[in-house]
């Protein structure tokens, strides 16, 4: 297979088809699932191809934040525990963003190398919200919510790695 095969059949296989994604929660329904991923194309083994921050919280007892990545040879994934205070001020942030006006975008250009980012989350009355983006000129709004995200997950990781 060439390299650009690989990377399309890696993208299938990590992607959810935004059309399936329901129309964004009202406000009234919590925020259970919230996640930024970056896909990484045309890098060597060895070096991250795939990496995601994941706040869940479907289960108000186990609360956390998952960290995954991929680097073709080798996956580490660690969880770090998270509270609901953390819940509630990321589904705050969220909504001070306005995230879910980025529901189903999606833009792709044809370029060699570059990463998709993904953002993706769900709510206890079971709508979602889905972006990715592959492109030189994506929308300020999806950066900044990816950006946002991804500092926020970050930061409770990091808080217990220096416990």
């Amino acid at each position: 297979m060439t390299m650009l095969s690989l990377a399309i059949a890696f993208l299938i296989g990590h992607a959810q088809d935004a059309t399936s994604c329901e129309k964004p929660s009202k406000g009234d329904a919590k925020l259970i699932y919230c996640s930024c991923s970056e896909t990484y194309h045309g890098l060597p083994v060895g070096e991250i191809r795939y990496s995601y921050y994941a706040f869940i919280a479907d289960k108000p007892d186990s609360i956390h934040v998952e960290y995954y990545e991929d680097r073709g040879s080798s996956s580490k994934k660690k969880e770090y525990p998270a509270t609901v205070e953390d819940q509630s001020q990321l589904a705050k942030m969220l909504e001070q963003l306005n995230v879910k006006e980025l529901n189903g975008y999606n833009a792709e250009e044809g370029m060699c190398g570059g990463t998709t980012y993904r953002i993706y989350m769900e709510f206890s009355d079971g709508s979602k919200v889905n972006a990715r983006w592959f492109t030189h000129s994506p929308k300020a709004k999806a950066v900044q919510a990816y950006n946002s995200i991804e500092r926020f997950l970050r930061a409770i990781a990091n808080r217990q790695n220096k416990k």
